[in-house]
C-alpha cells in the first residue's frame, strides 16, 4: 500500500495511518491459515452524504493467494454485513494508478463509480460503490 501512496499525490503518513487503523470504529475481517494472514479487510460503518454505508478502507490479499477468490469472498461478506446492519451500500476509494484493483471491483464485484466521485476535479483516486 505504501508504494501506491508514493505513486499518488497523497503522502504516506505513518502516524495518520495508525490512527485510521486503530480507531475504535475500525472493524476487520481476517482470513488466516495456520496463523498465517492470507487476506484482510479494514472497514467501518459510517454515514456518507446522509447514507448508511460500509466504508471499505482496505482489502488486501497476500500476493501468493491472489486469483483464488479470497477478495471476492471478502466482498460477499461485506454485502452480508450490510444487509444485517441495514447499510445501504459499500463505498471505497481506489488510487487511479491501481488499475488491477479498479478492474477487480468494477468487473468482478460489479462496483460502479459513486455519485460522490469528484471526477470533474484533478484527483488521483476514484470513489466506487456497490448498492445493496
Amino acid at each position: 500500500m505504501k508504494t501506491l501512496y508514493e505513486q499518488s499525490n497523497h503522502d504516506y503518513n505513518i502516524n495518520e495511518k495508525k490512527i485510521e487503523l486503530f480507531s475504535n470504529q475500525s472493524r476487520y475481517l481476517l482470513i488466516l491459515s495456520s496463523n498465517k494472514l492470507l487476506a484482510f479487510a479494514h472497514f467501518r460503518f459510517d454515514i456518507d452524504y446522509g447514507c448508511r454505508v460500509l466504508y471499505l478502507y482496505e482489502l488486501q490479499v497476500n500476493k501468493n493467494y491472489q486469483g483464488q477468490g479470497l477478495g471476492q469472498w471478502i466482498i460477499e461478506q461485506m454485502k452480508i454485513f450490510c444487509q444485517k446492519t441495514q447499510m445501504l451500500k459499500i463505498v471505497l476509494t481506489v488510487h487511479k494508478v491501481n488499475k488491477k484493483a479498479i478492474d477487480f471491483y468494477m468487473k468482478k464485484c460489479q462496483f460502479e463509480i459513486d455519485a460522490s466521485d469528484p471526477s470533474d476535479e484533478p484527483v488521483d483516486y476514484v470513489i466506487l460503490s456497490f448498492t445493496i
